[in-house]
């Protein structure tokens, strides 16, 4: 699951959890740029955040790079489409305060 702060002015904040089937959990955090342009969102993974450190990205890496086709944009859904890979994500709007649950 994630939690991603887009704002106005490009950059982003993505925090991850991961809960694999070991039950030990996983976050992350990373941030970058983003942008629209017609039906298409972009993103540049610019650096992880871990314990107070910016770890930046290598930013010669195509993989740090996304492009995502635009299928469903609502004030509150939101789904598209990896160019890459089709895999399709959906995510929806919640409240600015919103944490991860413990489990």
């Amino acid at each position: 699951m994630w939690i991603a702060e887009k704002r106005p002015d490009g950059s982003y904040k993505v925090r991850f959890r991961n809960i694999p089937p070991s039950d030990k959990r996983e976050d992350k955090v990373e941030v970058g740029e983003w942008g629209v342009s017609g039906d298409i969102l972009f993103e540049i993974y610019k650096a992880d955040l871990i314990d107070n450190r910016t770890i930046p990205a290598d930013a010669t890496d195509p993989i740090n790079r996304d492009a995502y086709r635009i299928l469903k944009l609502t004030d509150n859904e939101f789904e598209y489409e990896d160019l890459d890979s089709w895999q399709r994500y959906s995510a929806k709007k919640v409240a600015a305060d919103f944490v991860f649950p413990d489990k």
